[in-house]
């Protein structure tokens, strides 16, 4: 029979470790053999480290070795209790093996357990109660939180932006039923995102400079690592009588599915991000990332025969397509970009090219209709719409040059 749980910090405190080894470390290593282990002469008796203080005075037997107050622990989630208070090997002893958890994600995992909260720069973490192995800020002053697990690199992407670190503790999160975390990792993820618009009072889709590098990266974790949701009636968790914007999911009170926000972000951004070929290989490789942003995909305004003013459609590669006519350019041939002529900002987007499964094709033909003697171009930004002719508002993508002129 489990003990009663723990009702103060104190009680917290004052409970015995429980010790998470990951494994990519020494699961036989015993809980004994921890931070704070003394020896004496021969003796060869082992001090376990003190639940409520004192320095470790030796190096952590392993980076992958991890220590938490178990009272704590089985504090958090009706799950992770059933791992500290159980009659198999792990409850008695102590101890449980993880997989599929990284050094950095179980580090940020202990600091949150006792502050609340989790940093994601080395260098912004809080300091853990004295005698957490490893962790904890012992009596000669201690170490930040996580330095018995965290990696002192991390990817060069700016840490405020970063995504994936949110993605990794929102899937341990749901691995274990730990609702508080989930929402903290969705909220901050989600924050990050939302703030990727150039104008949050008028959103409109983000140029790929402003999209967080490791989108990719996060969304891919999260597609391959959550399980599909019980509430789905079918093998896949998106349907399309049943797939909400993220603003919908929110609303419905469903404000922690990392998956719809995701797909939902992935379809609003998709002109910049489908330039991507990892995004596109992405796309080919996972049915269900695929049907996702099938599901939330805009349907085309008008038929493929026709383009604006019922006027023939050439495509946006032939009606874009110029040669510069500037001498240092030497004639460069390409798609010109697209100045919009209401809010003078400049597509690069529109005309690029894109290959998607094994075919060629042309971004923005949803933004540029007509011929390349006479076209309309509807801005991403402002929505303006707007007939030019010739080689009006069109700039050659190599040295911003507008003296253009048609290829033969």
């Amino acid at each position: 029979m489990a003990p009663p749980q723990a009702t103060t910090y104190a009680d917290f405190l004052s409970s015995e470790f429980f010790k998470i080894v990951l494994t990519d470390a020494d699961p036989d290593v015993p809980l004994s053999e921890t931070p704070g282990t003394s020896t004496s002469g021969s003796s060869s008796e082992t001090t376990k480290p003190s639940s409520t203080g004192g320095a470790s005075t030796s190096a952590p037997d392993s980076s992958s070795v991890f220590y938490i107050h178990k009272a704590l622990l089985a504090n958090i989630s009706s799950e992770l209790r059933k791992h500290v208070h159980n009659e198999m090997k792990e409850g008695k002893e102590g101890v449980m093996t993880l997989g599929d958890v990284d050094k950095e994600t179980m580090a940020r995992f202990v600091e949150w357990a006792y502050t609340g909260d989790y940093p994601v720069e080395e260098t912004s973490r809080r300091r853990l109660p004295a005698g957490v192995p490893g962790l904890g800020a012992g009596a000669k002053g201690g170490t930040a939180a996580g330095s018995g697990g965290a990696s002192k690199t991390h990817d060069k992407t700016s840490a405020a932006t970063s995504l994936l670190p949110h993605a990794k503790l929102y899937v341990l999160a749901d691995r274990f039923n730990i609702p508080d975390l989930k929402l903290l990792s969705y909220t901050r993820l989600t924050d990050i995102l939302s703030s990727s618009c150039e104008d949050p009072q008028n959103p409109t889709p983000p140029p790929k400079r402003l999209i967080p590098r490791d989108l990719l990266a996060a969304t891919k974790f999260a597609f391959e690592n959550l399980p599909p949701d019980p509430h789905t009636t079918t093998s896949s968790r998106f349907r399309i009588d049943s797939v909400r914007t993220p603003a919908a999911a929110a609303a419905s009170g469903n404000e922690e599915n990392l998956l719809e926000f995701l797909a939902g972000y992935a379809t609003w951004a998709l002109d910049s991000l489908r330039a991507d070929p990892e995004f596109c290989d992405f796309v080919e490789e996972s049915a269900e990332f695929a049907r996702a942003l099938i599901c939330g995909a805009k349907p085309a305004d008008t038929p493929p025969w026709t383009g604006g003013g019922g006027k023939q459609s050439s495509g946006v590669h032939s009606i874009l397509n110029r040669r510069c006519t500037y001498n240092t350019c030497g004639g460069y041939i390409a798609c010109a970009y697209v100045r919009c002529s209401s809010c003078s900002r400049n597509d690069y987007e529109v005309g690029t090219e894109v290959v998607m499964g094994g075919k060629k094709t042309w971004i923005g033909s949803e933004r540029v209709r007509g011929t390349r003697t006479s076209y309309s171009y509807t801005c991403k930004w402002c929505g303006h719409t707007a007939n030019h002719s010739a080689h009006s508002y069109l700039y050659c993508r190599k040295c911003n040059n507008p003296n253009l002129t048609y290829v033969d």
